[in-house]
């Protein structure tokens, strides 16, 4: 299970654990990873920086609150950057995913307390996110994750080569006031449908396309990996990636 939050608002809720081991299986950070890299973008809003390695590989990566050299850089800059990579949380068939997702969005909307012209409101919302997952936007379910609880829970087995490591479901943990739950990981995580390139079985290494048409890695862990060694180049999966996140970005290195 990976916590998943974009962001606060009124109604804000966390995608709380299910349990410690779950969060262990699921989105598991390997050991930091040193690179040396010129910048070619950087986003300070999002914090979002977006490296070319020394061996030509395009890396995004998020910088961390310990990056306080994020206002000086720019375009062009020679770096060294120290990071986490790139982890798949969930891989599952888009229609498997979304279908699974809307039905947990609705069973936490079932335990909520409202009138009903807000409950009309959030069966629309819903509605909406699984019309464009289907679709394959990126984030489908950006607001209505901000307003109703679900959590990912991991599998204890290893699915079916077709089907999805893990389960969506309902919790009801809200936090009132726009407070920001316990665990906010700071927009970190990003639901996508992506095409599937290649999977290593030695490195337990995915390889994808974005819908930007960018090309990324992402560490698969132990219990996706029967289902990322089923997928065939050109497949349609819908993923749910903690971004790579740095840890340390130093110029001139």
């Amino acid at each position: 299970m990976r916590i998943a939050l974009l962001g606060a608002s009124v109604l804000a809720a966390a995608l709380s654990a299910v349990n410690t081991l779950a969060a262990d299986q699921t989105a598991q950070r390997q050991s930091a990873i040193e690179a040396s890299a010129k910048v070619e973008a950087v986003h300070q809003e999002t914090r979002e920086v977006r490296l070319r390695t020394a061996n030509g590989r395009e890396l995004m990566v998020v910088a961390g609150p310990e990056v306080r050299s994020l206002p000086q850089l720019q375009s062009g800059d020679v770096v060294r950057v120290t990071y986490y990579e790139s982890v798949a949380a969930s891989l599952a068939k888009p229609d498997v995913a979304c279908t699974n997702k809307k039905q947990a969005y609705l069973d936490s909307l079932s335990q909520q307390v409202m009138p009903s012209a807000q409950r009309h409101d959030y069966e629309n919302q819903i509605t909406g996110g699984f019309q464009r997952c289907m679709a394959g936007e990126d984030n489908p379910w950006h607001g209505i994750d901000k307003k109703l609880t679900i959590t990912q829970e991991q599998t204890s087995a290893q699915p079916p080569a077709g089907e999805t490591a893990t389960k969506t479901v309902a919790t009801a943990a809200p936090v009132s006031n726009g407070g920001t739950p316990p665990g906010w990981v700071g927009g970190t995580t990003v639901d996508m449908v992506v095409e599937f390139v290649s999977y290593d079985s030695a490195t337990g290494v995915a390889t994808y396309k974005r819908p930007d048409g960018a090309t990324n890695s992402i560490v698969v862990n132990p219990a996706m990996r029967q289902f990322a060694a089923a997928r065939k180049p050109g497949d349609k999966v819908a993923v749910e990636i903690t971004r790579a996140m740095a840890i340390s970005i130093v110029k001139g290195s």
